[in-house]
C-alpha cells in the first residue's frame, strides 16, 4: 500500500469535505473583509472630505450674513480705479477737468499705444502739453490727478519758460486696466480674510475722486412725425 492511501484512511477521507468547506470559507471571508475594509476606508475619506467642505461652505455662509449693509457701495468705485478696459477715455476726461479746475490751458492731449505689462495688466501712456499760470496751479493739478481714478503713474513732468516768459509744462502719465476674474474659487478652499494692508488700500481707492458720469433719465416713445406731409 503507498504512502498515500496510508495517509487517507477513511476517517480522514471523511473529514476532507468539512475541512475544504471551511478553507473555502475561511478563504472568501478574508478576500470580503479585505475588500470590505477598502470600501470602508473609502467611505470615511469620502465622509471626512465632505465633511470639511461642508464646514467651509458654512464659515463662507456665516461670512456672508455678517457683511455689512452697505458694503457694496462702493464696488463700483473701485472697478473704475482699475478698470477692465482701455480707460484713456476716462483719464482725458480728469485732465481737462482738473487743469480747468486749476487754470491750465491744455494745448494738447495725445494716446500711446496700449501695452501689456504681464499677463493680467496692460497699460496705455497719454501726454499732455499746457500753459501754466504759476508753480501752485500745477501742484494742484498733480495733487488731483494722482489721487483720482482710474489710478495712473506720473511718468515724467517737464515745466519750462517759453520764449514770452510764460510757464508751459509737459506731462506723461501711464493709465492701467486689467481683466475681471472669469473663475470663482473652488467652494471647499478655505475662506481667505483680506489683510491690514488690503483692507487699507480698498479704502484708499474708494475714496478717489471718480471720473463725472451724465445719466440720462429714462424716456417714453414719442409720436414720429411723417416726412412726406
Amino acid at each position: 500500500m503507498s504512502l498515500f492511501r496510508k495517509i487517507l484512511t477513511p476517517n480522514i477521507m471523511v473529514l476532507l469535505g468539512p475541512i475544504s468547506v471551511l478553507l473555502g470559507v475561511i478563504i472568501l471571508f478574508v478576500i470580503i473583509l479585505n475588500n470590505g475594509y477598502s470600501q470602508i476606508k473609502t467611505q470615511l475619506s469620502t465622509l471626512k472630505t465632505t465633511r470639511n467642505s461642508e464646514n467651509q461652505l458654512q464659515t463662507k455662509l456665516d461670512k456672508l450674513k455678517d457683511i455689512p449693509p452697505g458694503i457694496l457701495d462702493n464696488s463700483s468705485d473701485v472697478i473704475v480705479v482699475l478698470p477692465y478696459k482701455n480707460p484713456g477715455i476716462l483719464i482725458i476726461s480728469q485732465m481737462r477737468l482738473y487743469a480747468n479746475n486749476n487754470s491750465l490751458s491744455l494745448s494738447k492731449i495725445e494716446l500711446k499705444n496700449a501695452s501689456k505689462t504681464n499677463d493680467q495688466l496692460a497699460k496705455m501712456q497719454l501726454s499732455g502739453e499746457f500753459d501754466i499760470p504759476n508753480f501752485l496751479s500745477a501742484v494742484n493739478f498733480l495733487k488731483n490727478m494722482i489721487s483720482s481714478a482710474p489710478i495712473s503713474t506720473l511718468d515724467e513732468l517737464t515745466i519750462k519758460l517759453s520764449q514770452a516768459g510764460a510757464l508751459e509744462g509737459e506731462l506723461k502719465t501711464s493709465a492701467y486696466w486689467a481683466d475681471l476674474p472669469t473663475q470663482l474659487p473652488p467652494l471647499n478652499e478655505p475662506f481667505r480674510e483680506l489683510t491690514k494692508e488690503e483692507q487699507d488700500l480698498l479704502t484708499k481707492v474708494a475714496n478717489f475722486s471718480q471720473p463725472e458720469f451724465t445719466t440720462l433719465p429714462p424716456t417714453t416713445p414719442g409720436q414720429r412725425e411723417n416726412p412726406f406731409k
